[in-house]
This record gives structure tokens, sequence and C-alpha cells, in this order.
């Protein structure tokens, strides 16, 4: 085997593995495949069963959002973003339940987490554009609310995705790091410490995260 086809071997079973494991910490790895595809279906399903709850949370927090930076400056920005929020919110309540009506989950393949994880990534990116878009622009007090808007949105996200480890992982990552990179620009020591408190409260998030999924994969 060529160098560069080991290596593109190595990644294609990188990505498997990345894919196909059934929680963070590799408790079940000694389920087998079957089993680990009965486990995922439901690590799906509960996630699934949870959409509502988030979404409620999702567009009580955005409209808050709208509501503390409406103005003239703005109006173009917030509706577009709102929209975007809404229809990735709709399509993500949506797409589950219709693929039920056609036939019960049973068991899922690695590519429904890979699918259910872009959807989250795609999420926690919408989440992080308003932080970063508005937060040079404002004044203190709503940096401050920013910021805490962005910590309660990737907690909250990433808990209720837990169980599909991936899709709260990526979800996080996809959140949280536009916003700390755009802290440590800031060059001040106020923000270099919230981007630290950011960065220990992202890491705490990722640790509850897996340790959720072992919990549940053990029962």
């Amino acid at each position: 085997v060529m160098p560069h086809q080991q290596a593109k071997l190595t990644l294609s079973n990188a990505g498997a593995t990345f894919w196909g494991c059934v929680e963070a910490t590799g408790s079940a790895k000694n389920l087998t495949r079957p089993q680990q595809s009965e486990l995922r279906a439901q690590l799906i399903q509960a996630v699934v069963d949870l959409t509502p709850m988030m979404m409620i949370a999702n567009i009580a927090c955005f409209l808050i959002v709208d509501l503390l930076f409406w103005s003239a400056e703005y109006r173009l920005f917030l509706p577009i973003w709102t929209g975007a929020m809404l229809m990735a919110g709709i399509w993500w309540m949506v797409s589950p339940r219709r693929s039920q009506k056609r036939q019960p989950r049973q068991k899922a393949s690695a590519r429904g987490v890979q699918r259910m994880t872009m959807h989250a990534a795609f999420m926690g990116l919408i989440w992080s554009a308003p932080i970063v878009f508005l937060f040079p622009n404002v004044a203190e007090a709503h940096r401050v609310v920013l910021v805490a808007v962005a910590s309660g949105a990737a907690a909250a996200g990433a808990l209720t995705l837990a169980l599909v480890w991936q899709a709260a992982l990526v979800y996080a990552i996809a959140l949280l790091a536009p916003v700390l990179a755009m802290l440590m620009t800031r060059g001040e020591a106020t923000y270099m410490g919230l981007a630290g408190l950011g960065a220990f409260y992202g890491y705490a998030i990722v640790r509850t995260v897996a340790e959720r999924g072992r919990l549940f994969a053990d029962n």
C-alpha cells in the first residue's frame, strides 16, 4: 500500500470510528453491531423527543436578542438571522417526524448520526452570528448580554443533544469557537478573561456530554 493510500485509509477509518461510535467514552464498545445500531436509534430518538423543548427555548432567546438589539442599523441583519433560525428549527422538528411516519426507527446507521451532527453544526453557526456581528458595535452592557446568550445557548443545546455526542460536540464548537476567537482578538484583559472562562465552560460542557452519554449507554 502506497503512503498516500495508507493515509487515506487511516483517515477513512478514523471518520468511520467517529461517526459510528455510540458514545464518547467507549463503554458500549463490547456491544455487537446490531446492538449498537439499536442503541444508536434509541439515542437519536431521545434527542428528537427533546426537540420541541429546545426549539421553544431557542425561540424565546432569539426573540429577546431581537428586542434588545432592534434598531435601524440592524433592521436588515436581525430579520435575516431570525428567519434562518426559524427555518432551521422547523426543519429540525419536521424532518425526523416525517421519517418516523414512513417507518418507525428501530435501528440507525452512522449516517443518521452524521446528518444530525451536520444540522447541529448549522444551528451552532447561526447562533454565533449575532454575537460575532453585533459585539464590536454595541455598549458594554449589551456585550455582557451577548456573551451570556452564547453561553446559555451552548449549554442548553449541547445538553439537549448530549445523547448523540458527536452532534453535541460539534454544536458547542461551532457556536463557541467564533465567539472565543472574537473575544481573544479584542486584546483587552477583560475579554481575554472572558475567553478563558468560555473555554473552561466549553470543556465542562464536553465532559458533561460524555458522562451523560455513558450513563445512558450503561443503562
